[in-house]
């Protein structure tokens, strides 16, 4: 299997060491046990209501987001 390089932040990075360090694994391992823990996003899918209203504010808070986004 190959494999991929991601960007993550400081404090993330920290945490995955933090945690890699504690269960005296690797932080790859800490990342796949996490993965698998957390399921997919489709299993979620219909499970939170909201209102017109609270999806319109997460789409502008995204899209405001994004605006700042740099690489």
């Amino acid at each position: 299997m190959g494999s991929k390089a991601i960007k993550v932040s400081e404090e993330t990075y920290e945490y995955l060491r933090r945690r890699s360090e504690e269960e005296h694994v690797s932080i790859k391992e800490v990342v796949d046990r996490i993965a698998r823990e957390r399921g997919d996003l489709e299993d979620f899918a219909g499970s939170w209501e909201m209102s017109d209203e609270e999806a319109e504010e997460l789409r502008r808070k995204r899209k405001k987001l994004w605006e700042t986004w740099e690489l």
